[in-house]
């Protein structure tokens, strides 16, 4: 009995061990992965952090030496990013030139860390620097650099300090038991971030036994260390090839070994009840047992081999119990060996999930970076020409154009990404009123006629003979129909037919714009409203944009609780976008919001304008511009203590401030000028490059009339002083 017994001994062990090695390994697996993802998004933030740097490095100021006008932008891109604690610029050597922490004029010392600025400048590539303590901001900062060229040479060393903030974000995104502890590692092994007692560990190395694990030089790897608190713990890692930085967890043994221990305490357990069943079965009937016996042992091979075993037959109660044992162990293996696979199933898909993210924020930011460049450089183009002496005026207007058309381009651009953050957060204030489909057509087709014409489309229009009522906001359901039109115009090639009719059906109003263009692939169909998300395109990128216009036509249609929808035969056979909108019942004559008509432009006034910006070129472009015009006389300042001293001597008839200014900014001016005697027909605008609905309500409770956004629209600006003059007018006419 006793030599049948211990083949399914032995059997039982091998499995044990095998099952409980497979399990830990799987795990351990599963943590690397998501370290590697999370080493990742490490350098996916560096590269951000970088692209900034990049672009401020690219500004026109540096490049005709202006640092005063440099220092300006950099302040500006420190107060975006909040993970940042200054911005340096020093020559290779080390010494600094601006520091944006400190007055412009102030004399600089040698930047604390020189040997990393001289790294980066013979290196001539971006790098990032190790955490040290700074002088100026008594905080421990590392230092994010990029090279700054003039011909072959590196001129400049432009560096961001950036706070441990930065990178503890990540941290906190991550899920895992509370007793792991994560970690951020500088190339030198200093905490940077960590998920426990980051305060008292900041800046220190890490544990002894964990420094001379990454020593080695590993890429990436697993094996057991000791936390700073003294904890044995299973320790995963992976370094970055580029940077140097390490993202590493601890997980307590217990945590991966427990799960592992309990599985050997069932089976051991199941083990020893089937030797002792046997071997009491043994002594009361000897040899009568001999056979069920051999039907256990065939049943543990069973087991073994991943087949339920069938219970042995025999009248024998213990055998019976045995094989029922042996039966239930089978199920709980299966059961969790199904766990594990479900485990690593969904690990598979959220990592899938991850790296299909970082692809698409790594092409975005590749996309936008393309996208701003491409009107960047006619606008710089143009510039250029127009300081070339003798130019006639044809050159002059055709140049003109050209900076127009562009600017009008960039502003598209950041307009979309406003709305699309608006919409993803819920922003967005409908301005809702009656409004009939069918009259907000033609106004849509007059922003898109001109794309339209250069590509040579036929465009077909079939309006419902009814009126199509609605609720909505007249200006976003433009903005929907643009954009339909405009992916239209985009994805047809030349000579294309692009068809736009509404009609009503079934209690709903609908909008449908069809095409015979290159269509959507059975793929891309379900994904072709998500962000950023376009058709493949060739590397010359002819139809440009961000891929974030269906997605801004699903967000504005939501927030209208309708529905939009896609649907395409296939490549090359054009796409069918189908906007849905709850019908209203026909409003009375009187509930009906009519467009208002324009008004007739009010008589010149020679009124007086000071515009305000500490920014020369944009104050006196405008300067310019108003001149032209004939109506007004216009004094700029570029200090807003200078402009308040003027408006205490002599107000003003209209007062352009920018918001963003040094020292004090344009809402405390305007709240200044509102408070001087006679101010109360003073009408004051803002001017300003955030356009969120929280900047504006915040304009207008500091005493602003209007609120605009740069780059400004002259034909806007246009409209809001002719209703200034309107308004006047009326007024000295009442007074007379």
């Amino acid at each position: 009995m006793l030599v049948g017994l211990l083949p399914l001994v032995m059997l039982s062990a091998s499995l044990l061990i095998e099952s409980g090695q497979r399990q830990r390994s799987d795990l351990i697996d599963a943590v690397q992965n998501t370290m590697d993802a999370l080493g990742t998004a490490i350098d996916a933030e560096f590269e951000v952090s970088i692209s900034a740097l990049d672009t401020l490095g690219a500004s026109m100021h540096l490049q005709d030496d202006d640092l005063l006008g440099f220092y300006s932008e950099a302040i500006g891109l420190l107060k975006r990013r909040p993970g940042w604690a200054n911005i340096v610029l020093s020559d290779p050597a080390g010494q600094q030139i601006i520091n944006a922490n400190l007055p412009y004029g102030t004399s600089l010392p040698r930047r604390v860390d020189s040997a990393s600025s001289q790294r980066t400048a013979s290196l001539a590539k971006p790098t990032v620097g190790n955490l040290i303590m700074s002088a100026v901001l008594k905080t421990q900062v590392f230092a994010i650099q990029v090279p700054i060229k003039q011909g072959d040479k590196v001129k400049y060393v432009l560096a961001a300090a950036a706070r441990p903030a930065l990178l503890q974000n990540l941290i906190s995104q991550q899920h895992f038991p509370q007793s792991s502890v994560i970690a951020i590692l500088d190339p030198e092994s200093r905490i940077v971030a960590r998920s426990h007692n980051l305060d008292s560990n900041l800046g220190k190395s890490a544990s002894p036994s964990l420094v001379e694990v990454l020593k080695a030089g590993k890429p990436s790897g697993w094996t057991t260390t000791t936390t700073l608190e003294g904890v044995p713990v299973y320790t995963v890692f992976t370094r970055s090839a580029k940077t140097g930085w390490t993202a590493v967890i601890g997980i307590p043994r217990h945590v991966i070994d427990g799960p592992v221990h309990w599985s050997y305490a069932i089976l051991a357990g199941a083990i020893v009840l089937s030797v002792l069943l046997g071997l009491g079965a043994a002594f009361v009937i000897g040899r009568s047992i001999i056979s069920p016996v051999k039907q256990l042992e065939r049943a543990a091979v069973s087991m073994g081999q991943g087949v339920k075993p069938a219970p042995p037959e025999t009248d024998i109660s213990e055998i019976r119990e045995v094989g029922l044992a042996l039966a239930m162990v089978h199920v709980e293996r299966e059961a969790l060996l199904g766990k594990e696979r479900i485990a690593r199933s969904e690990e598979r898909q959220a990592r899938l999930a991850a790296e299909s993210a970082n692809r698409a924020k790594d092409e975005f930011l590749a996309m936008l970076g393309h996208e701003l460049r491409n009107p960047l450089a006619p606008i710089y183009n143009a510039a250029q020409l127009l300081k070339l002496p003798d130019l006639d005026r044809d050159r002059i207007q055709r140049l003109s154009a050209i900076i127009e058309r562009q600017t009008d381009h960039l502003t598209h651009l950041v307009d979309d990404l406003l709305d699309v953050a608006r919409v993803i957060s819920k922003r967005i204030v409908l301005q809702k009123e009656v409004v009939n489909i069918n009259d907000i057509v033609p106004e849509a087709i007059e922003q898109v006629q001109q794309l339209i014409n250069e590509r040579h489309h036929r465009l077909v229009v079939a309006l419902s003979r009814d009126p199509l009522w609605i609720s909505a906001d007249k200006t976003r359901l433009v903005q929907v129909i643009v954009n339909l039109l405009h992916n239209a115009a985009k994805y047809t090639p030349e000579g294309g037919v692009i068809e736009l009719t509404t009609r009503g059906a079934g209690g709903m109003n609908e909008i449908l714009v069809k095409d015979n263009g290159v269509g959507i692939s059975r793929e891309l169909l379900p994904r072709i409203f998500d962000l950023f998300v376009q058709s493949e395109r060739t590397l010359e990128r002819a139809q440009g944009g961000l891929g974030l216009g269906l997605s801004l036509v699903k967000g504005v249609i939501e927030l209208h609780e309708g529905e939009v929808r896609a649907a395409s035969p296939g490549p090359g056979l054009g796409s069918d976008f189908t906007v849905r909108l709850k019908q209203l019942e026909l409003p009375s004559e009187t509930a009906r919001q009519r467009i208002p008509s324009h008004e007739a432009q009010a008589p010149a006034m020679n009124q007086s304008i000071t515009i305000v910006d500490d920014n020369a070129d944009a104050a006196e472009t405008l300067a310019m511009y108003l001149r032209e015009t004939g109506l007004f006389t216009v004094t700029r300042h570029l200090n807003p203590h200078v402009a308040l001293e003027a408006a205490e001597a002599a107000l003003s008839d209209i007062y352009i401030l920018d918001i963003g200014m040094p020292e004090m900014d344009g809402f405390e001016l305007a709240r200044r000028l509102r408070s001087l005697p006679g101010s109360r027909n003073t009408v004051i605008i803002a001017l300003s490059g955030y356009g969120l609905q929280d900047d504006r309500e915040k304009a207008l409770e500091a005493g602003f009339d209007y609120h605009f956004t740069k780059p400004v629209n002259f034909a806007e600006l246009r409209t809001a002083l002719r209703e200034v003059h309107r308004r006047n007018a009326e007024h000295r006419h009442t007074i007379s």
